[in-house]
């Protein structure tokens, strides 16, 4: 694709037409002058601050549990969903403006730049995942002997993890649900838990809701790891997910959709796999 700068789009308003008058004030040429400095802006903001592609920008709201989630498709398509508390989701997409015929480059614009904010944000002011419904939960910096469901933190990762307790079955050792086990805990790592059922409010009882996600297998089968962003209530909304995520995703890289309620965590459908040649 050819490289267009402002000097060049500032000669073209100036030719002068057979008329006499400019081509930057003629009807069409507006439009075009226009639409080539649109594009040469978003160009240069691009290159400034690149988004890589198929990367979700997530953040919980204020007053619930809800979730503001966007992404940037294998197009640069602007993909816009709003995560309802029980996992239900509407979402919208503005496309690229001229070449991907987008209608609404300012839009376009203004997500991409709440992108940036809400990866800014995540990093300079995080939101647990943890929801405020559940109960306070002790950390244990040695592994505890009480069964149950726990958070994994390391300081060297972003992100904790699930991880499960049960002396019957692995002794002094904890879970991870990619089949990992682990009997210590080093400096800078702790649990949170056990975890209990969150609880509506106004009610007496409680209960947990069958969930989804997306999870990627290593080559050789032996990890599985659920994707955090991708976990909803819905399996073809976990489907659909993990069907992008192949389409961007090399021929050595496997997605399929795990079911999580409370007998633990199992692959259901078709194991997809990445599509781009090394």
């Amino acid at each position: 694709m050819a490289m267009i700068t402002g000097f060049a789009i500032d000669e073209a308003a100036e030719m002068e037409l057979a008329d006499g008058g400019l081509f930057g004030d003629s009807l069409f040429g507006r439009q075009v002058i226009e639409a080539a400095r649109e594009l040469l802006k978003q160009s240069e903001q691009q290159a400034a601050d690149p988004l890589p592609l198929d990367e979700f920008y997530e953040r919980q709201e204020d007053m619930g549990q809800g979730r503001l989630r966007l992404i940037l498709d294998g197009d640069s398509d602007v993909c816009v969903a709003i995560i309802s508390d029980e996992g239900e989701i509407a979402g919208v997409e503005f496309c690229v403006p001229f070449s991907g015929g987008g209608r609404s480059p300012k839009v376009r614009e203004a997500l991409i730049g709440l992108c940036h904010a809400i990866r800014d944000e995540n990093i300079s002011h995080p939101i647990s995942r943890l929801s405020r419904n559940y109960a306070p939960m002790d950390k244990h910096t040695s592994v505890p002997n009480v069964d149950g469901l726990y958070w994994y933190f390391d300081s060297k990762e972003s992100e904790p993890r699930p991880v499960m307790i049960n002396q019957s079955r692995w002794g002094d050792k904890f879970k991870s649900f990619n089949g990992a086990e682990q009997s210590w805990l080093r400096d800078g790592e702790y649990l949170l838990g056990p975890l209990s059922a969150p609880k509506a409010e106004g009610a007496d009882t409680v209960s947990l809701k069958r969930s989804f996600g997306v999870a990627a297998i290593s080559e050789d089968d032996t990890e599985w790891s659920i994707l955090p962003s991708t976990v909803c209530f819905d399996a073809d909304v976990a489907t659909s997910l993990a069907q992008n995520l192949a389409i961007s995703a090399d021929e050595e890289t496997r997605y399929t959709v795990v079911r999580i309620e409370a007998g633990g965590v199992k692959p259901v459908g078709d194991i997809h796999r990445g599509v781009l040649e090394l």
